[in-house]
């Protein structure tokens, strides 16, 4: 049983250190593409005639937005539908993104083709900014965290974690063979008292 214990301890360290440093590489990846894309809204509106709507529909055929389920989504209505709540509905299921991230892409989303190109121009300009700020942020909290937890993957490999014959489980400072020594002196210490009674 307490190999199984070790076992899963192991897995847990692996798991855990691979999840988070995933989650802080994905988000970073996820807001360079939103920035691509609130460039390229940026150049269509100030010099194409072209839709919002007809805009999502290119940019969803952009591999680089593939991960932006929110621009596919918007993609998939009809001419005559309205994107607002369904960018609104996307970006709320858009995985990796933090709370921030998400409210500066539903402001965006109620903004877009609310008011003239000016308008429009001067929000997507001010979201850019702020965008860049976030994916900088990203970039550093994934610099300065990944390499804890990589340390933590590794905690449950065999560099730093291990199973020996004996089924001493050394790593993220558990020593099973220890509590395995005290359990079986426990039992003959009571074993001896048994016994002289």
């Amino acid at each position: 049983m307490n190999l199984f214990y070790s076992a899963a301890a192991v897995l847990f360290c692996t798991a855990s250190g691979f999840y988070f440093s995933k989650k802080l590489k994905e988000r970073e990846e996820r807001l360079c593409s939103v920035l691509m894309l609130v460039k390229e809204l940026s150049v269509q509106i100030r010099y194409t005639n072209a839709k919002i709507g007809d805009m999502l529909k290119s940019a969803s055929q952009n591999s680089a937005y593939g991960k932006l389920s929110f621009v596919t989504e918007c993609a998939l209505l009809n001419e005559n539908e309205d994107f607002h709540r369904v960018w609104s509905e996307g970006v709320k299921k858009q995985p990796f993104l933090d709370q921030r991230d998400r409210e500066l892409l539903l402001s965006l989303g109620e903004h877009l083709g609310e008011t003239d190109s000016e308008g429009q121009l001067s929000f997507l300009e001010m979201t850019e900014s702020m965008l860049s700020e976030q994916r900088e942020e990203a970039r550093e909290n994934y610099g300065k965290k990944s390499g804890m937890y990589r340390s933590l993957r590794s905690c449950g490999g065999d560099n730093s974690a291990l199973i020996t014959e004996r089924g001493t489980f050394y790593g993220c400072g558990f020593n099973i063979s220890d509590s395995r020594h005290r359990d079986s002196s426990s039992r003959s210490q009571y074993a001896a008292s048994a016994v002289g009674t």
